[in-house]
């Protein structure tokens, strides 16, 4: 089973796919693209990761990643790396604890700090448009 919905490598999502699967959660996915659309001048692209990871949702801005969004039915996941300098101050801002334990347990590879967390709701929202503007600012 694949991480994403979105399994099939010869069928790349569109709007109509995604808002099938994500339902009422399209809207939370709208406000951290809305977002980034918003403040930054990015760009975005799906990119189909293999069996095991599907179709992603990626934004960027150049070469600098900025956030994989993952559609799941219903919700979706948001996917970060932070370099050491936005992982120290992303663990300063006052972010629920849950994302401070994932951010303080995530390996640390040469590009940053990896995790991922669900987006079930306005409040996973605004720490994924914290998380973004810590982002932007490193």
């Amino acid at each position: 089973m694949s991480l994403s919905f979105f399994d099939d490598k010869a069928v790349r999502p569109d709007e109509e796919a995604l808002a099938a699967a994500l339902g009422p959660a399209l809207a939370n996915w709208e406000a951290v693209r809305a977002w980034v659309y918003a403040c930054d001048k990015p760009s975005d692209d799906w990119k189909y990761y293999g069996k095991s990871a599907g179709w992603t949702y990626k934004l960027f801005s150049g070469k600098r990643n900025l956030v994989f969004l993952v559609p799941q039915e219903g919700v979706f996941k948001a996917y970060f790396i932070l370099g050491e300098r936005a992982a120290a101050a992303a663990l300063a801002c006052g972010l629920p604890d849950e994302i401070r334990k994932l951010i303080e347990d995530a390996t640390v590879h040469v590009e940053g700090r990896s995790f991922q967390f669900d987006i079930n709701g306005a409040a996973d929202v605004d720490t994924a448009l914290k998380l973004l503007e810590i982002k932007r600012k490193n």
